[in-house]
């Protein structure tokens, strides 16, 4: 059921988020009717651009701190719905940095459009004919929206993804949910055939990598590590999971070179 609800509430957000930033970013501004020369244009508006160039940044950072910050509590708050958890593996914090630096950048423009209104009045017209002329910029340009569209919409996809994505450890088994799964994988602790604790990944590159992790193997052959999901721990608090486990489960922490050695692990 929470399942259910947090995707219709990802999905209404998606809905007035579109409506709201296609409104506001396709407004065609009032023509001018006196074009002038980008040169005496620049000479005019080089230093108010610098200013509204530092307003914007200023908007973008302070707006991706609240959209941080929302992001956080609507995670706290659904990770709050799945009861009491001995340690509960959900997505970094890097994750919500990243998807709040990403609606930052398209809902900062909506400050900043007023920002020259409030400043240059009836010359807002000029301006904007200033940055067309300058670099082709045109904020109320259909290419402009789409990106806008299209990145809100990547961002409340990877806000579902993230909220879909944990691991929940209790006082008698193990729950694995997958982003793109709507079904959580449990597993009790007598289902557990190893536990290792792993010296090295093998790169996307191929090469042969160190990074110390934890990987349990099931009795139904599926495994779980310390790596899988949006989870990225220190050594310590992977250290306690996996020892939480072990003594849960009564099995012993193997060590091994690699994954692949997992399968021939057997438990004591």
């Amino acid at each position: 059921m929470n399942d259910i609800i947090h995707h219709v509430f990802v999905a209404i957000c998606a809905v007035v988020t579109f409506a709201v930033v296609r409104k506001m970013l396709t407004r065609q501004p009032p023509a001018v009717e006196d074009p002038r020369s980008l040169k005496s244009l620049s000479i005019e508006y080089r230093k108010w651009e610098f200013y509204h160039a530092v307003a914007t940044l200023g908007f973008a950072i302070a707006l991706g701190f609240l959209f941080y910050l929302g992001l956080q509590s609507l995670a706290a708050w659904r990770f709050s719905k799945l009861g009491p958890s001995r340690f509960l593996v959900g997505p970094s914090a890097s994750f919500w940095v990243l998807i709040a630096m990403f609606l930052a950048m398209v809902f900062c423009v909506i400050p900043s459009h007023y920002v020259p209104k409030i400043f240059l009045g009836k010359r807002i017209s000029e301006y904007t004919q200033y940055n067309r002329m300058r670099g082709g910029l045109d904020v109320s340009g259909f290419s402009f929206t789409l990106t806008a569209l299209v990145t809100v919409a990547t961002s409340c996809v990877l806000v579902a993804f993230n909220l879909n994505c944990y691991t929940q450890v209790t006082d008698r088994e193990i729950v694995i949910k997958v982003p793109w799964s709507f079904v959580e994988r449990r597993r009790s602790f007598d289902q557990i055939a190893a536990i290792a604790s792993v010296k090295w990944i093998t790169a996307m590159s191929g090469n042969v990598v160190m990074q110390p992790h934890y990987a349990i193997r099931f009795k139904d052959g599926t495994t779980w590590t310390t790596r899988d999901g949006l989870w990225i721990a220190g050594p310590e608090r992977s250290q306690q999971l996996a020892e939480y486990i072990a003594a849960a489960s009564g099995k012993a922490i193997n060590e091994i070179e690699s994954i692949e050695n997992l399968a021939g692990v057997k438990g004591q």
